[in-house]
């Protein structure tokens, strides 16, 4: 029950385990949920999120929590893929976006056309989730 986010951060003299793309210094850390485990707070620019949606393995609740504390910087984005599983007590889709609603995000789905040809699959969806503006 985790996820990895990226935070692009102004650093003087970059951690080790700091990289730079294009220039700019870029801050990799893992994120257990709910535990506050990224150094210096919360707030990530980007969050990457992949086949947490799963009721029958993590709660749903706690990755929206999460989500929340860590899109708390204006114009930070997380990046969701999620594959429908069957699961007999409530739809996971759903679920997650109802959540989100209560927590002030919105859940936007990335067209098919929009994403790489080859990596890209309709059984799997790609969702951007924010925070709502104003």
């Amino acid at each position: 029950s985790k996820t990895a986010s990226l935070s692009t951060t102004t650093l003087t003299t970059p951690p080790e385990d700091t990289t730079q793309i294009f220039g700019t210094p870029i801050l990799i850390e893992k994120y257990w949920w709910g535990s506050g485990s990224i150094t210096g707070g919360n707030a990530c620019d980007l969050v990457i999120v992949s086949d947490c949606v799963l009721p029958k393995l993590y709660p749903i609740a706690p990755l929206v929590e999460a989500l929340d504390q860590l899109l708390a910087r204006p114009g930070s984005v997380a990046v969701v893929s999620y594959e429908h599983r069957y699961y007999p007590e409530y739809s996971p889709r759903e679920k997650f976006r109802e959540l989100c609603h209560l927590k002030s995000l919105t859940v936007e789905k990335v067209p098919l056309e929009e994403q790489h040809r080859i990596y890209s699959t309709d059984d799997i969806e790609i969702w951007y989730v924010r925070r709502q503006q104003g």
